[in-house]
């Protein structure tokens, strides 16, 4: 007799032990989550400029043109080349549907005017239903504090000099 309980020695198990099973989802979860953030990260790091009427509402735009500050181009944060940007935004606006025809530049604040300007060019040409610049909100009441301190340090100089 085996240490079973019952049965010949000889007989087949139909059970199926679920604990390394288990064992390994968890760490394959774990992976995901330790990764997911770095995969995520953006390849060009965007300083946007501050408006006072910054809407967030087109960020959920599938389409995205990223300019850094040194004049580097991405598309959904892909870095391409200048030259290769129309060929392969117009790509991703023809298979984006119909109502995803929206493209965001999200430019640094550092970003030259004509960079930004080219990137609207390409754009439109890659058959754009709508463009819009992605800026961050400023909140109005800090900006009041800041300019009232600014003031105030102001004439503190000038009663001082």
């Amino acid at each position: 007799m085996g240490m079973g309980g019952g049965g010949s020695p000889d007989a087949e198990i139909f059970e199926i032990n679920v604990t390394p099973l288990v064992d390994v989802c968890l760490v394959l979860v774990i992976i995901m989550m330790v990764t997911a953030p770095i995969m995520s990260q953006p390849k060009l790091l965007i300083d946007l400029p501050a408006a006072a009427n910054a809407d967030k509402g087109e960020e959920k735009s599938k389409l995205s043109i990223n300019i850094d500050g040194e004049g580097k181009v991405a598309i959904n944060e892909r870095e391409v080349k200048w030259e290769n940007l129309e060929s392969e935004l117009t790509a991703k606006v023809l298979d984006a549907l119909d109502e995803d025809k929206v493209v965001l530049i999200r430019a640094d604040e550092k970003a030259t005017y004509k960079s930004i300007v080219e990137a609207m060019n390409i754009a439109k040409k890659a058959d754009a239903r709508k463009v819009t610049i992605a800026t961050e909100p400023v909140d109005v009441d800090q900006k009041k504090k800041d300019t009232k301190k600014a003031e105030e340090e102001k004439k503190a100089k000038e009663k001082k000099g």
